[in-house]
């Protein structure tokens, strides 16, 4: 009883650590790129009513993603610091939903969470832009949290449907959050449709049976997909974009792009996954017991390559699949019996051995991203004085080179040289002058 009760606080002070960790980091990334055009739109809305007028434009002539913009233009109309704290819940909300979907774990498993945060700190999709800039984080962190929660709910009611109370509820809930869910990203959200079939398929496969209820979570999630997917703005964005090649020509060279994409972003992951399954199948582990591990593992594949109908993924577009292909690693991680002494070494001393790796890095890397901070700061500082001193057009220097880091996004959304760079205009629209131009850091002090 009492070890059970020194893991729980284990667990618990785990937990801690890590919200403090990312919550750091959240305070020492400042407001760039597209937060400064989707500010001056939150500015200008005023209110709530007005945040959803702007979304129907949006919607109207931008792009269909109204629940991730809905919630970054909230927290964009308030201090930086409720978006700090929030945010940093919702990623360790995101971590303990992964924990949520391991089967077999150990109640209260400290090494499993551990893992967890190791493999989001160190093989997380463009951390930088995905959880810690605000806009990146709403569309990225904050959809895929959602996708996953709707993912799990019905995981949840597959499990124990013949146990819920408030049948109706639990219908209303599976199918709201659906529509949140299937609402958010185009491919993770076209990915958590993919899951919610394949564990309604496994359940149906093992003469399981379903609350007609449960079937809520899906239908809700695709009714979400197809309003975002049905967004005029995505059609009018569309027609900005164009491909080197067309007809069937074109769909291979973007499979090859994806392909090349899924190399550079999720290797690690899937030669990771590869090893543990190896090792899972030399124990004798079979097949069905590698069920979850598998549907997660097909779900990231089909969530990358669904990026085959765009024609210039971003690479933070992955991020979806990065997190479920660290389901299925996690999973694979856990059925690997600890019966002999040298296995459970080996798990225990890769966990740990990546968490010794990661505290050095969070060291360098929380003074550069602090670095990057401060002359953010200064300048933000150094453009609202010039303002009140009745200049319009302003020159700020570049940021000091030399300080890059995965945890930040400062360098590529810094300012360009013309005051015709997208970044620059989106300021101008922020800080309402007529025009901003940068130049590097030894130019401005001599000007």
């Amino acid at each position: 009883m009492n070890r059970d009760r020194s893991r729980k606080y284990l667990f618990y002070i785990a937990a801690g650590i890590a919200f403090l960790a990312v919550l750091l980091m959240n305070f020492l990334t400042p407001t760039m790129s597209d937060d400064y055009f989707y500010g001056a739109v939150a500015r200008d809305a005023g209110n709530l009513w007005g945040i959803l007028v702007s979304e129907y434009e949006n919607y109207m002539g931008h792009t269909g993603r109204n629940v991730a913009h809905f919630i970054l233009k909230c927290f964009l109309s308030g201090d930086k610091w409720v978006f700090n704290l929030c945010n940093s819940l919702n990623f360790i909300g995101l971590s303990l939903l992964i924990y949520a979907n391991i089967e077999k774990r150990k109640k209260y498993d400290v090494t499993v969470f551990v893992l967890i945060q190791m493999l989001l700190w160190i093989f997380g999709i463009r951390f930088g832009e995905t959880i810690l800039w605000e806009t990146g984080s709403c569309n990225y962190l904050w959809g895929t949290t959602n996708i996953l929660g709707a993912v799990t709910l019905v995981r949840f009611a597959l499990k124990n449907g013949e146990k819920l109370k408030n049948p109706y509820l639990w219908g209303i809930l599976l199918f709201l959050t659906g529509i949140i869910g299937g609402w958010c990203n185009e491919n993770t959200s076209g990915g958590g449709i993919l899951l919610m079939l394949l564990l309604i398929g496994s359940a149906w496969y093992k003469k399981q049976k379903i609350r007609p209820w449960v079937y809520a979570g899906p239908a809700g999630m695709v009714i979400g997909f197809m309003i975002m997917f049905l967004s005029p703005g995505n059609w009018v964005r569309a027609s900005f974009t164009e491909d080197n090649y067309g007809g069937i020509v074109k769909y291979i060279a973007r499979f090859y792009k994806v392909t090349l994409s899924v190399e550079e972003n999720l290797f690690a992951l899937l030669l990771l996954l590869l090893v543990l399954v190896i090792l899972a199948k030399a124990q004798k582990c079979e097949w069905k017991e590698l069920e979850s591990t598998g549907i997660y593992f097909v779900a990231a594949i089909a969530t990358c390559y669904a990026l085959i109908m765009v024609p210039t993924p971003v690479a933070r577009a992955y991020f979806g699949a990065g997190i479920f292909l660290t389901v299925a690693c996690v999973q694979c991680f856990v059925l690997i019996t600890e019966k002999e002494a040298a296995i459970r070494a080996l798990k225990q001393s890769f966990v740990y051995g990546m968490l010794l790796y990661m505290g050095f890095t969070y060291v360098d890397s929380v003074v550069n991203v602090a670095r990057i901070c401060r002359d953010y700061e200064r300048r933000d500082a150094y453009i609202w004085e010039q303002k009140a001193a009745g200049k319009t057009e302003i020159v700020v220097p570049l940021i000091q080179e030399g300080f890059e880091t995965k945890y930040s996004f400062g360098y590529d959304t810094d300012f360009g040289v013309d005051s015709g760079y997208w970044v620059n205009g989106m300021a101008e629209k922020y800080y309402e002058v007529d025009s901003i131009r940068a130049v590097p850091l030894e130019e401005w002090t001599e000007y």
